[in-house]
């Protein structure tokens, strides 16, 4: 049977046509024992392509993802691309009434998910109204299986080696929809990010070229496949006939054995992942010498992790990478040749991509001045999916307005401060939580700090502060106050400062600031 092919180079379908014509039988995927050329993936995700088009799947209709790090999410995303639907990733951690907002507020038709993640869905016919057909994936190490468990449940699996492939793929253009993004919602529900095919292939060759990824290159996602860098990370290094490891759990200690048995050359994880890879136990006990580049974003990275990073990794690259969903990832990257001395900075912008600091009515501020960041470039999107009332908000113009603080210097090298939702309002006098964060960690038995704003009944706001201790240190809290009380306005130091195990995040590393706020007294 004839091989769908894509007559376009700028669609994500096009990457994997390309590694299996140019490098079929070069790994393109590590997974526990096994090893997935390119023509294997192809193969796979094009039996993938032909039971989802089978069962309705049309170019254009968006499918939702509930998968976790897997063969299977890989498969997916490639098979929905070989028939253009818009693929809608979702956090497989997240609960049910997530997932039922999702579905609606994308429209879509399809969701792919595993057995144990579909179940966990209570009442199915009423979260979406019969509406959603549910197709359940099975997976054992490199083998899949697939079942249509709703709204018509087959009685058994189907090996997806056993299927006959998509005969032809529909033509897909550049400027169609491919991936649509929820984010988090940290700061309150989560707002639609509907990315192009064209946007999608500006990221993932942004960052390709920015870390030089070629056909040696061996990438690991320290980080769930749901997120945005999964684009990247691993479409990335297809990109350029390199290949990737299948990394399910993403603990430092799987990762670090990991990079050993499979040679990682590149590595990406958070900043808090990062703080645990820069102590020496874990390059003492895994040889981690295979690493050419170390890869950090998603969350502000320390300055001192960054420094740690370099005494531990001396020989390999190290990037610091801004990005958001909204700008299908790349915004700035700041490389190990130019840290020294701006270990605090994310870098310098992407070629094709403007950034600009702006006053609250979206003045631009001079050099060095700390205002908002706005960005503006061919991967930014120009507005966000149905929600007019956001676009509002979130745009000056054309222009992006991140919600980061931050200033730019002379060389255009940029820093960030904080969230601009993050402000501290204490009786008219307006604080970043950086500022009172800065003076806490300070303290050498602080490892990470945390400020943040709760309601008060006369001043608006006061400050909370949470800390971790750094490893065998104890934190003594009133030394902590008094630290503050000699460097901060009185109504900055903290009312309450509290000892934590650790700081709750979410898996892209994002401080969860609701979460610490609800926390009872001890």
């Amino acid at each position: 049977m004839q091989r769908a092919e894509s007559r376009s180079d700028a669609t994500i379908a096009a990457i994997l046509l390309e590694a299996e014509r140019q490098a079929g039988e070069r790994p393109g995927l590590y997974v526990g024992q096994h090893v997935l050329t390119f023509r294997q993936i192809a193969d796979r995700s094009r039996q993938m392509a032909g039971y989802l088009a089978n069962r309705g799947v049309r170019r254009g209709d968006r499918v939702a993802l509930l998968l976790p790090n897997g063969v299977a999410f890989v498969t997916a995303h490639y098979a929905l691309a070989l028939l253009g639907a818009v693929i809608v990733p979702i956090n497989p951690q997240i609960g049910a009434h997530f997932v039922s907002y999702v579905l609606e507020k994308a429209g879509a038709l399809y969701l792919i998910g595993t057995e144990p993640l579909v179940r966990a869905l209570p009442d199915c016919e009423r979260m979406v109204g019969g509406r959603v057909t549910f197709v359940v994936v099975k997976e054992d190490g490199e083998s899949l299986w697939l079942r249509q468990a709703w709204p018509r449940a087959d009685r058994s699996w189907i090996a997806l080696d056993q299927l006959a492939p998509l005969s032809a793929a529909p033509e897909c253009a550049a400027d169609d929809p491919a991936l649509l993004f929820f984010t988090s919602g940290t700061t309150g529900r989560p707002k639609g990010v509907l990315l192009s095919q064209a946007q999608v292939l500006f990221g993932v060759d942004a960052w390709a070229n920015r870390w030089s990824f070629d056909e040696e290159t061996i990438s690991l996602m320290a980080a769930p496949f749901f997120h945005v860098v999964y684009n990247p990370l691993v479409l990335g290094a297809h990109r350029r006939q390199g290949a990737s490891v299948v990394q399910t759990d993403v603990s430092i200690r799987a990762v670090t054995v990991a990079v050993e048995r499979y040679r990682v050359t590149a590595l990406m994880g958070t900043p808090a992942f990062m703080r645990q890879l820069a102590s020496e136990r874990w390059a003492a006990r895994n040889d981690l010498s295979s690493l050419g580049r170390i890869i950090y974003g998603a969350a502000p990275t320390p300055p001192a992790v960054v420094r740690s990073l370099g005494e531990q990794f001396p020989r390999a690259a190290r990037y610091n990478c801004y990005g958001m969903t909204e700008t299908s990832s790349a915004l700035t990257c700041l490389a190990a040749d130019e840290t020294p001395g701006r270990e605090a900075s994310v870098g310098r912008a992407h070629p094709g991509v403007r950034l600009r600091i702006v006053d609250a009515d979206g003045h631009e501020l001079p050099t060095g001045e700390r205002g908002e960041v706005c960005a503006l470039g061919p991967n930014v999107i120009t507005g966000y999916f149905e929600a007019p009332e956001i676009d509002a908000q979130r745009f000056f113009g054309s222009w992006l307005r991140t919600g980061d603080v931050g200033y730019l210097d002379q060389q255009g090298y940029l820093y960030l401060l904080d969230r601009v939702d993050d402000q501290i309002n204490i009786d008219g006098e307006k604080f970043y939580p950086c500022q009172i964060e800065e003076v806490l960690a300070s303290d050498p038995s602080v490892s990470e700090a945390v400020a943040i704003g709760v309601s008060h009944a006369r001043k608006g706001q006061a400050v909370h502060a949470f800390v971790v201790a750094e490893v065998n240190r104890d934190v003594d809290v009133e030394v902590l106050r008094r630290r503050c009380l000699e460097q901060l306005p009185a109504c900055a130091v903290p009312r309450r400062i509290m000892v934590l195990d650790q700081i709750p995040r979410n898996p892209t590393g994002k401080v969860l600031r609701r979460e610490l706020a609800s926390m009872p007294e001890p």
